[in-house]
């Protein structure tokens, strides 16, 4: 009856090798094309891809985006007012994360650290909110290597164990948009840090 696409990234080429599936190229009728919650993850368009934009965006029946920067730059491309809607994994309540949390890892209090990219920054930030508070510093990451010698590295972190760790940390400390996500939806204290240069998606994390 209809389709939609969504949310994170899907219209960023970068991410995507600009694969039209995630504009519903392949959706004949126009009226049943749709986006919830679609982003970017930039805040302007390459030039070079700009007609290409237009022309495939221009096809949509309902656009929502996730961000204002998204907004924006569908204003500028086609004229539009379109909605900024939430990004899906704030729909649930938190109860509803918890049903499909891993029952126990054993872990007791800790400061969880989820990094889409390395900042030297948040490392120092980090081994001195360790020092300060005296947690256990708790990595989600598929590394061997330590980035402080004294933390724990949990690797192969399915959903169910990402949900678990995000729910029972004491404090996060993230530079990921849905690292910050998760800690809202779990009332956490967090530290929130922009990625380093030469990230363009910043403005998911801003907005």
């Amino acid at each position: 009856d209809i389709f939609i696409t969504g949310s994170d990234q899907v219209w960023n080429d970068s991410c995507t090798g600009f694969d039209k599936s995630y504009f519903l190229s392949f959706v004949k009728e126009n009226r049943k094309k749709n986006s919830y919650s679609a982003s970017f993850g930039f805040d302007r368009i390459p030039a070079e891809h700009y007609e290409e934009y237009r022309k495939l965006l221009s096809s949509f029946n309902n656009i929502s985006v996730r961000e204002k920067t998204g907004s924006q730059i569908i204003k500028d491309l086609l004229n539009r007012n379109v909605e900024v809607t939430l990004d899906p994994t704030l729909l649930p309540e938190t109860e509803d994360w918890l049903k499909i949390s891993a029952r126990d890892l054993n872990l007791k209090e800790y400061i969880l650290v989820y990094e889409m990219a390395h900042s030297d920054s948040l490392i120092d930030f980090v081994s001195s909110l360790g020092r300060e508070t005296g947690l256990k510093i708790i990595f989600i990451n598929n590394k061997l290597e330590k980035k402080i010698k004294s933390a724990t590295n949990v690797r192969g972190a399915g959903p169910k164990e990402f949900i678990n760790l995000f729910s029972n940390a004491r404090y996060v400390v993230t530079n990921s948009f849905h690292g910050i996500c998760f800690s809202i939806s779990f009332k956490k204290t967090f530290f929130a840090q922009l990625l380093p240069p030469p990230s363009k998606v910043n403005s998911r994390i801003i907005n």
